[in-house]
């Protein structure tokens, strides 16, 4: 019978073909605590004949073991061979991280701008008796192992009485080409960029043909609709 295993997780990862796999930490009698990669599995099986089996076993599609006795009844030497069979077997996703959840991934939407990610957001300086226009930028910050957090960029718009679909289509512009940037680095799994990307200046020409699309006049009526409401 298999024995009931508790892992811990260490916070730290092994590198497969590029792609960070977390580390567990389990007990293995005779050998202390072992870390080993997703994908692979401690067994410790008895029989009812009183045999055992003993090993690592990968579980990416298929499964294969690796029992110890073929490795000098040495753990660690048959685990050594089973991350060498994973490298081998393994195909990297297009990102380590998960997919967005819709939550992460549309963020506060109370107007349709065309694309997830982006909302926006009047807000009132204090002393100040006036409304600005922000586009706020949806960004995930995951990590390995852990719930995605994100953070909230802002492009200004323009101010309640200076609002004009150019002045829209201009911050458009820019919050959708870091949108679009900021899925680039998802994908790659680019933590560290994800945290310090800021909006460019000037938008790539990609950003600017998606908002020439969009029906600018729509989403202006529905944005002045917020200022009454």
């Amino acid at each position: 019978m298999t024995q009931r295993r508790v892992y811990a997780h260490t916070g730290r990862s092994w590198r497969c073909k590029g792609t960070p796999l977390p580390l567990r930490r389990i007990k293995v009698a005779g050998y202390g605590q072992i870390d080993v990669p997703r994908h692979i599995v401690r067994i410790d099986a008895k029989k009812h004949d009183g045999s055992t089996t003993r090993g690592w076993q990968v579980r990416f599609k298929e499964m294969k073991l690796f029992s110890d006795n073929h490795y000098s009844a040495n753990a660690r030497k048959s685990l050594d061979a089973a991350k060498s069979f994973l490298s081998e077997v393994f195909i990297p996703p297009e990102t380590p991280f998960p997919a967005l959840r819709t939550r992460e991934a549309t963020g506060r939407k109370l107007v349709s701008l065309g694309m997830p990610g982006l909302g926006v957001q009047w807000t009132e300086k204090q002393n100040r008796d006036v409304r600005q226009l922000y586009i706020q930028i949806s960004v995930p910050v995951p990590a390995i192992g852990k719930k995605t957090k994100h953070r909230n960029v802002k492009v200004y718009v323009a101010t309640e009485s200076t609002l004009s679909e150019d002045h829209l289509r201009r911050a458009l512009e820019r919050a959708v080409d870091l949108r679009f940037r900021v899925n680039e680095l998802y994908r790659a799994g680019d933590t560290a960029q994800l945290r310090a990307i800021t909006v460019r200046t000037k938008p790539s020409l990609k950003a600017v043909t998606f908002v020439s699309r969009l029906q600018l006049k729509n989403i202006l009526k529905q944005i002045r609709k917020l200022t009454t409401s």
